[in-house]
C-alpha cells in the first residue's frame, strides 16, 4: 500500500496484493487504484483501506501488510485490528539511505536574518 502525488498535486492510494493461487501460482495484482481527496490522517487512511478490503472481500485474507515507514500508515495499520505484520518496504528505506546519504533533499536553512531577529540583544 502506497501514498503519492502527481504533478498537479492529486494524491492516489493504491493497494497492492500478492497471493498463492490454488495451484501455487504466485501472482500479483492492483485491487485498489483511487485518488485519495482527503487528509492523510491514520483514522482517514484505516477507514479507506478497510471499506477497500471490504468490498473485495478480502480483509480476512491479509496477513501481511507492506508500507514506506511514514507515521500515519503505520498508526493506520494499527488501528485496524487485523491480525497482520506491518512491514516497512526495503524499497523505501533503500531510497531514504541514498537520497539522505548523497544529501539529494538538504534541509532548508534560516536565513541569518531571520535566526537573529529571534536573538535578545545581550
Amino acid at each position: 500500500m502506497d501514498f503519492w502525488f502527481d504533478r498537479m498535486n492529486r494524491s492516489f492510494l493504491v493497494i497492492t496484493g500478492h497471493y498463492c493461487t490454488n495451484d501455487h501460482q504466485l501472482k500479483s495484482k492492483i485491487f485498489s487504484f483511487c485518488s485519495f481527496d482527503y487528509r492523510h490522517t491514520s483514522d482517514q487512511t484505516a477507514k479507506i483501506v478497510k471499506k477497500k478490503l471490504l468490498e473485495l472481500n478480502i480483509l480476512h485474507k491479509v496477513n501481511r501488510i507492506i508500507t514506506d515507514g511514514a507515521k500515519n500508515l503505520s498508526n493506520a495499520i494499527a488501528s485496524l485490528g487485523l491480525n497482520a505484520d506491518h512491514i516497512w518496504c526495503i524499497a523505501h528505506r533503500l531510497h531514504l539511505v541514498v537520497t539522505n546519504g548523497l544529501a539529494l533533499w538538504p534541509k532548508k536553512k534560516k536565513a541569518v536574518g531571520a535566526l537573529n531577529q529571534g536573538m535578545k540583544k545581550v
